[in-house]
């Protein structure tokens, strides 16, 4: 499973996010249609998995594709960094 957090995402992941009511379809792969969930995600970078609990996104029925937003893409975001950050054994920037 991947998350759709590129830019060219995030306004669709806000549009999703806005008309969580209504039935739209998937933006990757055509065929299924994005319904609203909370579950545990998996990651992967250079061949390490992580797992993500209780993301509440846009998931596609078809494929393994889900779409964030708001403050959910925010922490999601920052979990993957830290995650790659980790797996590349580099300190995490410490926030200011």
């Amino acid at each position: 499973m991947s998350c759709i957090v590129r830019r060219s995402y995030r306004s669709l992941a806000k549009i999703a996010v806005e008309r969580r009511s209504e039935t739209m379809k998937c933006p990757v792969c055509g065929a299924g249609q994005l319904v609203w969930d909370t579950r545990d995600v998996r990651y992967g970078y250079l061949g390490k998995e992580t797992m993500f609990p209780h993301v509440t996104a846009a998931f596609c029925t078809k494929c393994d594709e889900y779409l964030v937003g708001g403050e959910e893409a925010d922490r999601v975001q920052k979990a993957m960094r830290a995650f790659k950050n980790s797996v590349r054994k580099i300190s995490p920037a410490v926030p200011k």
